[in-house]
C-alpha cells in the first residue's frame, strides 16, 4: 500500500536475513556458558571474542566484533530482565 502512495521511499525488507554464523539461540547459549565456565564476571569485549573464537573466527573484523557485542549486550539485558543469572 505504501508503494502505491510513495513509490520513491526506500523501505526495509519485510523479513531479516538469518545470521549465517550462528544458528537460532546458539549465540546466547555460548555467551551464557563462557562466564559460567570462567566462574567470574567478564567484560563484554572478552565474552564477544571468546564466542567468535568458539565459532572458528580467530581474527574478527571491527564491524563483526561490534555487531556481535551489541547483540550480546541486548541478549544479556533481556536475560537480566527475566531473572536469568550467569
Amino acid at each position: 500500500m505504501i508503494d502505491a502512495i510513495a513509490p520513491h521511499l526506500q523501505l526495509l525488507p519485510k523479513y531479516r536475513r538469518r545470521n549465517p554464523m550462528f544458528a537460532p539461540g546458539e549465540r546466547a547459549q555460548l555467551a551464557l556458558h563462557i562466564p559460567r565456565e570462567a566462574g567470574e564476571p567478564m567484560p563484554m569485549p572478552k565474552i564477544t571474542l571468546r564466542v567468535l573464537r568458539l565459532k572458528g573466527i580467530h581474527e574478527p573484523g571491527k564491524v563483526l566484533r561490534r555487531q556481535t557485542r551489541s547483540r550480546l549486550r541486548a541478549m544479556f539485558g533481556m536475560a537480566g530482565n527475566r531473572g536469568v543469572t550467569v
